[in-house]
C-alpha cells in the first residue's frame, strides 16, 4: 500500500519547478492527498472550481509526475472538501478605518501608511520587475537606480510601492529623512511659499531629504506650471548631485508625459519600470490576502468571480470586496456568487481590457534585433558571448512578461528548464549590480509591449 501523502509530496515538489510561483501557491499548495485507492491518488480540493481548473490545464502532467513518484502508472481523482459554512454574522468583521497618510515632510518614526509594505504587495508577472527594482533602491538608496521611475495605470500599485520603499528605508536607516508627496502637493507648497515670498522654505523642505518620493508626476505636465517645473528641475538636480535617492511614479512613461526635454531626460537617467494590470491569479491572490488581513471569510468561488470580473484596477478590486462584505454584514447573509453578482452589478463593467498575451517569438525578435544577432542563432547552440547574453536576456524577459513555466520557456528556446533558471538568475544578478543592464532590460520591455499593442492600456 503506497502512502498518499508521500507520493503527493514528491510530485508536488516537481510541480513547483514546472509552474510559475504564483500558480503553485494559489492552485497547488491548497491541495491535500487523502487516500491511495487502486492505483489512483485522491486529492482534496477546496471547491469544484479548483478541480475543473486543474483538469483543464495540468491533469496529464500531474498524472505523469504522480506515476513517477509512485513508481507505477497512476490516476488522479478529486474530492471537494466538506467544510461547515460559518455564521457570516460571526465571521465577518467591519472594515477598519484606514489610517491617515501623513503630510509630506512630517517627521515621525515612520510616517508611511502601514497597509502598504513589501510584505503586503502581491507580485505577479505584471509587476515583478517594478517590485524588484523598488526593493533594490530601498536597500541601497542613491546607488542603484537614480531616479527610479514607476509607471502604470491607476490602481495597479504604484503608491503602494512608494510607501513600501519608505517603510524599508526607515527600517534600515531610522534617521533617514524620507519625504513622500504627490506632485500636486509639491506644486501647492511652492505656490504658498512664493506667495509668502519665502522660496527658501520650499528648497529647505524638499532638498533636505535623503530620499524624495513623488507620486502622480503627470500632474506637472498639466496646464501652465513653468515656475513649478523650473523649481522641480533644480530640486531634482540638487538631490541627484548629492547622491540621494529619487523615486517618481506616474500614469505613463517619461516619453509620453509631454514635458520639456531636459526634465524627460532626467526622469530617464536611472531605471524606468512599468506595471501592467494584474493577471487572474494575481488578482485572486490580492483578494485572498486582503480577506486574510481583514479577517474576512470569503468563499473561494466568490474570490474567483470577483477576480474574473474586475481585471484592470487593484483599487476597484479591493473596493468590490469591501462593498460585498459590508453588504453581508449589514444583511446578515452568507456570501455566494449569485449574491456577489447582484451586489456588484453596478461596479462590474463589461468592457474592461487586459493586455494581450505576449508571445515568446516577439520577445526573441526584439532581443535579436537590438543585440544584432539572428533569431535562429538565439534558438541555436552557438555560444559566443554576444549570443549567450542575448539568449539569457530573452529567457529572462520571457519569464517576466509571460505566464509560461520554465519548462515551457525552455522548449521555446530548445533548452531544458534548468538552463532557463540559470539564465534568469544570471540576468537578475546583473540587473541588481549593473544599472546599464537594468536600463537595457527596461527599454526592451517597453519595446516588446509597444509591439504587442499594450501601451494603450497605460
Amino acid at each position: 500500500m503506497k502512502n498518499a501523502q508521500e507520493v503527493w509530496s514528491v510530485a508536488l515538489e516537481r510541480i513547483r519547478g514546472d509552474v510559475p510561483l504564483e500558480s503553485f501557491e494559489l492552485w497547488f499548495k491548497p491541495l491535500r492527498a487523502v487516500a491511495w485507492e487502486d492505483g489512483t491518488l485522491l486529492l482534496e480540493v477546496p471547491n469544484k472550481f479548483f478541480s475543473d481548473w486543474i483538469r483543464d490545464r495540468y491533469l496529464g502532467r500531474i498524472e505523469t509526475l504522480v506515476s513517477e513518484a509512485a513508481g507505477s502508472p497512476s490516476g488522479l481523482k478529486f474530492q471537494v472538501a466538506h467544510k461547515l459554512q460559518e455564521d457570516p454574522s460571526a465571521t465577518f468583521l467591519p472594515e477598519p478605518e484606514p489610517p491617515a497618510v501623513p503630510e509630506a515632510g512630517e517627521r515621525t518614526e515612520d510616517p508611511f501608511d502601514p497597509r502598504y509594505t513589501f510584505d503586503t504587495f502581491i507580485t505577479g508577472p505584471a509587476n515583478r520587475f517594478a517590485e524588484a527594482a523598488s526593493r533594490g533602491v530601498s536597500n541601497s538608496p542613491g546607488k542603484l537606480y537614480n531616479p527610479l521611475f514607476l509607471y502604470g495605470a491607476a490602481g495597479v500599485g504604484k503608491t503602494h510601492l512608494l510607501h513600501a520603499i519608505g517603510h524599508q528605508m526607515l527600517h534600515k536607516r531610522p534617521r533617514f529623512r524620507v519625504l513622500y508627496a504627490s506632485a500636486e502637493t509639491l506644486v501647492n507648497d511652492l505656490v504658498e511659499m512664493l506667495k509668502d515670498n519665502q522660496p527658501g522654505r520650499f528648497r529647505q523642505k524638499y532638498r533636505a531629504a535623503d530620499a524624495l518620493l513623488i507620486d502622480d508626476v503627470q500632474f506637472l505636465a498639466q496646464g501652465d506650471k513653468a515656475v513649478s517645473k523650473e523649481e522641480f528641475f533644480h530640486t531634482f538636480n540638487a538631490i541627484h548631485d548629492a547622491k540621494k535617492q529619487i523615486v517618481l511614479a506616474s500614469d505613463r512613461p517619461p516619453k509620453d508625459l509631454g514635458i520639456e526635454e531636459r526634465l524627460q531626460s532626467r526622469f530617464e537617467w536611472g531605471l524606468t519600470a512599468g506595471i501592467q494590470p494584474p493577471d487572474l491569479e494575481t488578482r485572486m491572490a490580492i483578494l485572498k490576502k486582503k480577506a486574510e488581513r481583514e479577517k474576512l471569510f470569503v468563499p473561494d468561488d466568490v474570490i474567483v468571480f470577483i477576480a474574473s470580473q474586475i481585471k484592470s484596477n487593484v483599487r476597484r478590486l479591493e473596493g468590490a470586496l469591501n462593498q460585498l462584505c459590508a453588504h453581508a454584514i449589514i444583511m446578515g447573509e452568507a456570501l455566494t456568487v449569485d449574491r456577489a453578482r447582484e451586489v456588484l452589478r453596478n461596479i462590474i463593467t463589461p468592457d474592461e481590457q487586459v493586455p494581450s498575451p505576449i508571445p515568446v517569438d516577439r520577445i526573441i525578435e526584439v532581443v535579436a534585433r537590438t543585440s544584432q544577432v539572428d533569431v535562429k542563432e538565439i534558438r541555436g547552440k552557438h555560444k559566443t558571448a554576444r549570443l549567450v547574453n542575448a539568449r539569457h536576456v530573452a529567457m529572462y524577459l520571457a519569464r517576466h512578461l509571460t505566464e509560461l513555466s520554465t519548462p515551457e520557456i525552455g522548449r521555446a528556446f530548445g533548452k531544458d528548464h534548468s538552463s532557463v533558471m540559470y539564465a534568469c538568475e544570471k540576468i537578475k544578478r546583473e540587473v541588481a549590480t549593473h544599472p546599464q543592464m537594468g536600463q537595457w532590460i527596461t527599454k526592451l520591455m517597453e519595446e516588446i509591449k509597444e509591439s504587442n499593442g499594450q501601451t494603450k492600456n497605460l
